[in-house]
């Protein structure tokens, strides 16, 4: 059986073409001493699965040089090379370059091919090794599914046709495209020449930040490409992934919505399953898409940058009070809601804090209630997040 060791998609020139391209190395086992002229009846099999391989014509330089190769006799890596670039073809998405590369080592081999979406690249290329063994195993094989399942991917994750003519323009002219996420923002060009595209829009303006700024998951990959510490963790839609997320990080995580305000949906330093289940529920009321990442233990920061410079930063503590060795948590909060710049909701430049579910979290994690009675100076937080919108006190100056 063969195994793929390597499979990935290779963003912009490389050191096979100046496109982009996946990568796969292959280690053919058994096939190495099997070279298709060798397999009776093999070119008539795939053929008859994708008879649209007549017309590749290889380094024969015309349509059935292929098949020529084949009828004389290929490797298993260059024939599958063959099968991924048509399972492309055939969803839609017309790619010609490929090339298959002996390695030092017997039997491994590298094939390149180019893809237009890598989603569908890299399924492709799965995909043909599946197609190969089932051909040479003389087994059924539905080629009509995966095509179909190669153009849902497609749908999914190809570019619109309006970023799609502006990518086409740039690749016409030499400029390399790179894109930078699963939407449409796109780079065009390298270094201090770069320039930024998401779908029509340039980054001549502020828009793309805005935008990229509203979705955490878009702000963590651009600051990890940047070489910047992100917390680890994923998104995910269902309570099904969320739970294997949180598994897999193996520590205390945060869960909160991709877009949101204010802190709303927010829950931090889960511990276990129950309060993962609480968080998801929480979160997914203000997104469907829903972040689980690790927690990160430090303070919360917010940055003032004018013109790329920055000029200050502020300190943020979430709502919390101060206990005084007699009054119980409840009256520690009216008293602190007496602030004449606490009011309700933005009526103020406070806002007052109110008990809610989280809370009451904090507080039974500390073994506490709102009739508890803190000890003098101890400090009982009562939110998770430090939005002033949550109850939080003013921030502390840092620098200016």
């Amino acid at each position: 059986m063969i195994e793929i060791k390597e499979l990935r998609a290779l963003h912009g020139p490389n050191r096979h073409t100046r496109h982009s391209a996946i990568s796969m190395v292959l280690d053919i086992k058994e096939y190495e001493n099997r070279p298709s002229d060798k397999i009776e009846g093999l070119s008539d099999r795939l053929l008859h699965l994708i008879p649209s391989l007549q017309e590749h014509e290889c380094s024969i330089g015309k349509p059935g040089g292929f098949i020529q190769r084949l009828e004389n006799g290929t490797w298993a890596g260059h024939i599958i090379e063959h099968i991924a670039i048509e399972l492309q073809c055939l969803a839609g998405m017309e790619v010609g370059y490929g090339k298959t590369l002996g390695t030092a080592k017997k039997g491994f081999y590298i094939v390149v091919f180019r893809y237009r979406v890598e989603s569908v690249g890299l399924q492709a290329a799965k995909e043909a090794v599946s197609l190969f063994e089932a051909v040479t195993a003389e087994k059924n094989f539905d080629v009509n599914r995966v095509v179909a399942d190669l153009k849902i991917l497609r749908e999914d994750d190809m570019l619109g046709p309006t970023t799609r003519s502006i990518v086409d323009e740039a690749e016409s002219r030499g400029i390399p495209c790179i894109r930078l996420n699963k939407n449409s923002y796109l780079q065009l060009g390298y270094g201090a020449h770069q320039k930024r595209i998401q779908a029509s829009i340039t980054s001549q303006t502020s828009a793309i930040a805005v935008e990229t700024a509203d979705e955490k998951t878009s702000v963590k990959e651009q600051l990890k490409k940047s070489g910047i510490p992100v917390p680890n963790g994923q998104m995910v839609t269902t309570e099904e992934e969320a739970i294997a997320a949180f598994d897999a990080i193996g520590a205390a995580v945060v869960v909160k919505p991709d877009v949101g305000h204010h802190g709303n949906g927010s829950t931090v330093n889960i511990t276990d399953r129950e309060q993962l289940t609480k968080a998801f529920q929480a979160a997914k009321a203000y997104c469907s898409d829903v972040i689980v990442e690790e927690y990160v233990h430090g303070f919360d920061f917010r940055l003032l940058v004018i013109n790329g410079k920055l000029v200050a930063a502020a300190r943020r503590e979430p709502a919390h009070v101060v206990g005084d060795g007699i009054s119980s948590i409840k009256k520690l909060i009216q008293q602190t809601n007496t602030d004449p710049r606490r009011g309700f909701g933005h009526e103020k430049i406070l806002t007052q804090i109110e008990i809610d579910d989280m809370t009451e979290r904090l507080l039974s994690l500390k073994g506490l209630s709102q009739d508890s009675s803190p000890g003098k100076g101890e400090k009982i937080y009562l939110k998770t997040t430090a939005n002033l919108s949550q109850g939080a006190p003013p921030p502390t100056l840092q620098m200016k």
